[in-house]
């Protein structure tokens, strides 16, 4: 009887393992195909100077196919799909396209996260070939099946966006939306994934407009919320409401709880400047002088205490930029331009306050340098030339 014990131990332990090992071979062969393929398709791009014929494409397809057809159930094998329906949409094949996108959701329906991503793309077709509800129905599957990944919790919030141009449906699908967050946090009351949904949920009471009722929920999880990361999102989401609700006060009041709980991080140093830059923003002209004049000197004292030096330079920059100051800025830029010349912002943002201060000469030289400088960087030499056509009229001209 112990014999035959043992020896059930033994098959069952074989079998296990069979299927234990079996699975990381698959797995393995998988990933070493799916590496094989992108090898192999880079080569042929890169042969082809990436101009490809419609045989090429073809046989680029027949690459990624490979990976399904010998392990249709590998993850591999998913973002093979998703590689070769990228192609077919780059050509407009649609119905090729959905066609690879319901085999992944066949093959990886116990994937929430693949799963949801080809109900979007289906969803997405749909759009793109004005099938409204072919494409209602596709985010519908994604809400009914798979509520709580990342493409699902932000469903609701994007039919209320895709529905913009229809002011009733946009009414109904926020209705809608706020039912099914609601649910969403009664059938899931006590766990953390609450926090989520009710983040969720404020995002969405923001893009609706409805900031006092964004603003309730993220007060509310301040107070439950002890992470630091989680509170400075948290902080950043409370002052874009304020912003839109052009609350400058609470604004600030935000900006000096954030500098006292994160001491040890740089909205320290930001504070005066990011003061200034909401002034600036809701046109508070008497704010804006009084925080201007604040923020000047306490760069100015940290850059002379050389405590920080840097990063209160680089801010003082963007005060005196934001408050269109350009004649204090010159000699900062100079300075920083002449301290970093490695770094083509410096030197692009003297040249761009030369020109705006009517010295056209001197940024028509200065981008001439820069454009000399990194005659590697196509984007450089690009943004360069272009200016300097800009400034070459404005010299002939004067």
């Amino acid at each position: 009887m112990f014999l035959e014990r043992d020896n059930l131990r033994i098959i069952v332990g074989g079998i296990f393992l069979f299927f234990l090992f079996g699975c990381t071979d698959s797995r393995y062969l998988s990933e070493k195909l799916l590496w094989q393929a992108n090898k192999k398709a880079v080569k042929l791009i890169n042969e082809k100077n990436k101009k490809l014929s419609k045989k090429d494409i073809e046989k680029i397809i027949s690459f990624y196919r490979e990976v399904i057809n010998k392990t249709p159930l590998e993850l591999p094998s998913a973002k093979a799909h998703f590689i070769i329906t990228k192609i077919y949409l780059s050509q407009r094949k649609y119905s090729h396209a959905q066609q690879e996108l319901k085999e992944v959701v066949n093959n990886f329906s116990s994937q929430p996260e693949i799963a949801s991503l080809a109900y979007f793309l289906l969803g997405k077709i749909c759009e793109w070939q004005q099938d409204d509800r072919g494409a209602y129905n596709n985010y519908e599957e994604i809400l009914k099946r798979y509520p709580l990944t990342r493409i699902g919790l932000n469903i609701p919030i994007y039919l209320v966006r895709y529905y913009e141009r229809d002011p009733q449906k946009k009414e109904k699908m926020y209705k809608k939306a706020i039912r099914h967050y609601n649910k969403l946090i009664e059938d899931f009351v006590g766990t953390n994934v609450v926090y989520i949904i009710k983040r969720y949920l404020a995002s969405l009471y923001f893009v609706s407009s409805h900031f006092k009722e964004a603003e309730e929920i993220y007060q509310e999880l301040l107070k439950e919320t002890k992470t630091k990361k989680g509170r400075f999102f948290l902080y950043q989401e409370l002052v874009k409401c304020y912003e839109e609700e052009r609350k400058l006060d609470e604004i600030i009041q935000i900006l000096k709880k954030m500098r006292k709980e994160f001491s040890d991080s740089k909205i320290n140093t930001a504070l005066p400047y990011l003061i200034l830059h909401y002034c600036i923003e809701m046109k508070e002209k008497e704010a804006t002088e009084k925080f201007y004049e604040q923020a000047v000197s306490y760069y100015g004292k940290i850059i002379n205490n050389g405590e920080r030096k840097k990063e209160a330079m680089n801010y003082l920059l963007l005060c005196y930029l934001e408050k269109k100051e350009y004649k204090e800025a010159v000699p900062l830029l100079e300075k920083l331009s002449t301290q970093y010349p490695l770094n083509p912002f410096y030197s692009l943002k003297l040249a761009e306050v030369y020109s705006k201060l009517q010295k056209a000469k001197d940024a028509y030289i200065l981008y001439e340098k820069i454009k000399n400088k990194y005659s590697k960087n196509k984007l450089i030499v690009s943004y360069c030339r272009e200016e300097m056509e800009k400034l070459k009229k404005q010299i002939n001209e004067n």
